[in-house]
């Protein structure tokens, strides 16, 4: 496994690695990586995103990697990841939402609660406001209330 450069473009490396065969050597370098504060978390959210969203990619062959890289520690880092993507697949009104979109807010709220994360995310703030008690729009206001708390 040859690692991704800090100054070249780890993120779209990370990308295409995160979700192949070698997930643990990858999961491995991007705790390294944010270990030494080089992992660049929203380019790789945005890479990420697009992959979701032009290739195919599973969220929840996402959420995984991520996942077990916030419980071991990087958990602002994978907050970074979901707050970039977020913006770029959350569905507009009427549009259905992606599968597995809810597990990856879910993975967010929890991120940004051991992040400390502060700040209103436009888009997560209109899916919050919708009407209904769906999946999305119920984990999309507990995300939203924990930002912008006092």
């Amino acid at each position: 496994m040859e690692p991704a450069q800090p100054d070249g473009p780890a993120g779209p490396a990370l990308a295409y690695r995160l979700t192949g065969s070698d997930r643990d050597g990858v999961l491995r370098e991007l705790l390294a990586l944010a270990a030494r504060d080089r992992l660049p978390a929203a380019d790789l959210g945005e890479q990420l995103a697009a992959r979701v969203r032009w290739e195919g990619l599973v969220i929840g062959d996402v959420t995984s990697p991520l996942e077990q890289a916030a419980h071991r520690g990087a958990y602002r880092d994978v907050w970074t990841v979901v707050a970039a993507m977020l913006p770029r697949l959350l569905p507009d009104p009427g549009r259905q939402a992606l599968r597995g979109l809810p597990g990856l807010v879910e993975l967010g709220v929890a991120a940004a609660g051991w992040a400390g994360a502060r700040g209103e995310t436009p888009e997560v703030a209109a899916v919050a406001a919708r009407p209904g008690p769906g999946s999305l729009t119920r984990r999309c206001r507990r995300l939203h209330t924990l930002l912008t708390r006092s």
